[in-house]
């Protein structure tokens, strides 16, 4: 959704993490999740993308778990 100045509002955030959400939890590929971890790491400051990286960071997948939490680990340094 836009604003009236064309810019985006504060909604399309959150909907696009509800969508990274879904396919963390229910997408039967791996390569799919990792591509949704991978998706977030830019953005894994914000609060909810770190709650949906701890999420990931629990995947049956190893590489998707891994990568998680390599991307966790770095907002420890």
């Amino acid at each position: 959704a836009r604003d009236r100045r064309g810019g985006q509002t504060s909604q399309e955030p959150l909907l696009a993490l509800d969508v990274i959400k879904d396919v963390l939890l229910n997408d039967p590929k791996y390569t799919t999740r990792l591509a949704a971890v991978n998706y977030l790491t830019p953005i894994k400051t914000s609060k909810g993308v770190r709650e949906l990286l701890k999420l990931a960071a629990k995947d049956i997948d190893e590489h998707v778990s891994a990568r998680a939490k390599a991307v966790l680990a770095t907002l420890e340094d």
